[in-house]
């Protein structure tokens, strides 16, 4: 039995928290959230205990194999699962944390370095590169029914494109990567406003629920190397309809919407087909009317653990999509939107592209408004202090 600590106990700690309690062969251990009556209602729904706080030592006594879980705001992503890296490495066989992984370059490289240091595989919750539409796009892929594959494109659900992005954009970018074997070398990027105008620096705002910092309500461009489009527009209403990864080949396109649809067509000219779903049930729930690609995570998750098993959303990939949105800011800024390369070198970057062309401009990013700060998550840990400033 695989045993799970959930950090978070908001809207998506439950939510993860309720797969791994679905799941025949793991449950939930304990939970916490510096919001103690959070934490408390989340402990007596799962039946599970309510952590005191971070105390690594009490949760080391916890059966394993152990997963722990980081569901909390963005801004804590990275210095939690540093921390848990640090202080876990002889706890958790595996770390599952939020989308996104991490808020700047700096962070993601430290995370990796944790990583591979401490040896636990550190997993990104993108539940929906692992549910059965994309496990039936990639079949379908194969048996040729979109001829050559050329290139792949996503589209957002029509928030501002700069939330998106990091927001669903990150499970779109992750899941495009199941389709490729290839590695994304550099991106061609336009940032504009929802006026039509080019965005400038002193559009590079805070984003909400810890985002770091965006900039764009529309953004197009253009990755080589797998190759892909990434087409996120600000819309009126945003909508999950809008959410997709088309696979465009020379005999047609497989698109891949984010729930529970699975579309193919000839050409332009053609309607779409609905296309049934490969092994839609998991343990007697059927994804066609139970669609919780979370639970479809967990079981993933739990292989990896337990079998060793590839994941689909690792750290390799999660770092592919960040750097793609990073690379895509740097175009955008730095370069007037021709392509800038993709650095996987730690040594040759230190800062967010965005907090870069802020400070270039004197105009300093960390003085905006709405900067997420949660001292009584990490205070007691004042070396994880410069990860969430990185």
């Amino acid at each position: 039995m695989t045993r799970v600590v959930v950090f978070g106990c908001g809207p998506r700690g439950e939510r993860i928290a309720e797969a791994y309690a679905l799941h025949p062969e793991a449950s939930v251990a304990a939970v916490y959230d510096a919001d103690l009556a959070r934490r408390d209602c989340m402990a007596e729904a799962f039946g599970c205990e309510a952590l005191p706080g971070l105390d690594w030592e009490h949760i080391s006594e916890l059966d394993r194999p152990l997963i722990g879980v980081i569901a909390t705001r963005t801004a804590l992503h990275g210095p939690l699962t540093l921390m848990a890296l640090h202080y876990g490495s002889t706890i958790f066989d595996a770390l599952v944390v939020e989308k996104p992984l991490a808020s700047t370059p700096a962070q993601l490289s430290a995370i990796r370095l944790a990583s591979q240091r401490y040896n636990i595989p550190v997993f990104t919750q993108h539940q929906f590169c692992c549910v059965p539409p994309i496990a039936t796009a990639k079949r379908l892929l194969a048996d040729g029914i979109i001829g050559n594959h050329r290139y792949t494109e996503v589209s957002g659900k029509g928030y501002s494109a700069g939330y998106d992005t990091l927001n669903l954009g990150t499970h779109l970018l992750v899941a495009a990567q199941q389709f490729s074997y290839t590695t994304p070398q550099s991106v061609a990027a336009s940032f504009r406003q929802s006026d039509g105008n080019l965005t400038r620096v002193h559009d590079i705002r805070h984003g909400p629920y810890g985002f770091g910092l965006i900039a764009g309500d529309h953004i197009e461009a253009t990755v080589t190397g797998l190759p892909m489009r990434l087409n996120f527009k600000q819309l009126d209403a945003p909508t999950a309809a809008n959410i997709r990864v088309d696979l465009c080949g020379d005999a047609g396109t497989l698109r891949v919407y984010w729930k529970n649809a699975l579309h193919w067509r000839r050409s332009e000219d053609d309607p779409w087909e609905p296309q049934p779903l490969d092994n839609p049930t998991l343990f007697d729930y059927d994804y066609n009317t139970y669609p919780n690609g979370d639970l479809w995570h967990a079981d993933a998750t739990i292989r990896a653990v337990t079998s060793r098993a590839r994941h689909p959303a690792d750290l390799d990939k999660e770092s592919a999509a960040l750097h793609i949105i990073w690379a895509a800011a740097r175009s955008h800024f730095e370069k007037e939107g021709e392509h800038a390369e993709v650095l996987w070198d730690a040594n040759r970057f230190d800062l967010h592209p965005l907090a870069a062309a802020a400070r270039r401009a004197h105009f300093d990013p960390d003085r905006m408004d709405a900067a997420l700060r949660y001292p009584e998550w990490v205070s007691r840990h004042p070396w994880a202090s410069w990860t969430a400033r990185a």
